[in-house]
C-alpha cells in the first residue's frame, strides 16, 4: 500500500534523509509506529502524528492512500 507522509518542523534537521514530502510503499496493516520507525523517526521526536487529519496513536493500522503528517515538538524562546 501507498502512504503519503509530510513532516513538519525540523524533523528534517535531525532525522538523516529524511525528505518533507514523500510516499511510502509498506505492506498492509502496518501500525503507524512501524512507519516511524521505518522513516528513522523517534517516538519522543513525533509530537503528533495526524492520519487523514486525525491525530492518532502508534497502534493505529494504516490504510492505502492514507495521508499522514508527522509534526515535531514546538521550539523557540
Amino acid at each position: 500500500m501507498k502512504i503519503q507522509v509530510e513532516v513538519m518542523g525540523h524533523l528534517t534537521d535531525v532525522v538523516a534523509g529524511l525528505e518533507r514530502k514523500q510516499e511510502v510503499d509498506l505492506p498492509d496493516n502496518t501500525a503507524l509506529s512501524m512507519l516511524l520507525s521505518n522513516l528513522g523517526i523517534k517516538r519522543e521526536l513525533a509530537y503528533m502524528v495526524l492520519v487523514n487529519g486525525q491525530r492518532e496513536d502508534g497502534s493505529h493500522l494504516l490504510r492505502d492512500g492514507d495521508r499522514v503528517t508527522v509534526f515535531s515538538p514546538p521550539a523557540g524562546g
